[in-house]
């Protein structure tokens, strides 16, 4: 099969997620959801480009983790879409979102810290779809699931789910790399300076 870019390459991750889920193969769905996830992430970190593809995404993770018992998934991935947006997305029926009402986060338990640093520093966070601040970053959360992504200019984004325990820090360390360059950019300008046909020796 010819080379995908990185946006087919995500838009194939959640084709495939969706087609597992489909055949209820949700150990498969899950996998490629998140991984659908983290590729979008890396270069959209607030689904400022398609919201629906984060939706998407997350609504299979509620589904398969709702339908195997696992409330503190469902909930953390719905968590994830509350940040999207307040409002039920299609993709999770209205009996399963309001079975995972919103929680308060400093109600009831003790909050866990993540403890966020990058190279370089001064890169943007975003926990679960919200901005947080530039690195180093502390952060309460409860505890759990998150969805960490950081950002720089000129970066390619850096993602990781983090579990948090209660009372406990966790330390996420990345570094920031700048994009491989695309040896075929060059070649796609001038094709594209082409028209329906190459230029030929003679031209």
């Amino acid at each position: 099969r010819a080379e995908l870019d990185a946006g087919e390459v995500r838009r194939e991750l959640l084709a495939q997620a969706s087609s597992a889920f489909g055949k209820l193969s949700c150990d498969e769905a899950v996998l490629l959801a998140h991984a659908a996830i983290a590729a979008r992430l890396a270069v959209d970190p607030v689904g400022t480009v398609d919201i629906t593809f984060y939706q998407r995404a997350l609504g299979i993770l509620v589904l398969c983790a709702h339908n195997a018992g696992q409330t503190g998934d469902a909930r953390a991935a719905i968590h994830q879409l509350r940040a999207l947006s307040p409002a039920r997305p299609p993709t999770v029926p209205a009996n399963v979102w309001d079975h995972y009402p919103p929680v308060d986060a400093t109600a009831n338990w003790s909050l866990s810290l993540l403890r966020i640093a990058s190279v370089p520093v001064g890169a943007r966070v975003f926990v679960d779809f919200k901005e947080e601040g530039p690195t180093p970053l502390s952060v309460a959360v409860a505890p759990g699931e998150h969805l960490i992504s950081v950002h720089a200019s000129g970066r390619v984004g850096a993602v990781a789910r983090v579990t948090s325990e209660e009372s406990r820090a966790a330390d996420v360390n990345v570094e920031l790399v700048p994009p491989k360059p695309d040896r075929w950019r060059n070649v796609r300008r001038e094709a594209a300076t082409w028209g329906a046909l190459p230029p030929t020796a003679a031209s």
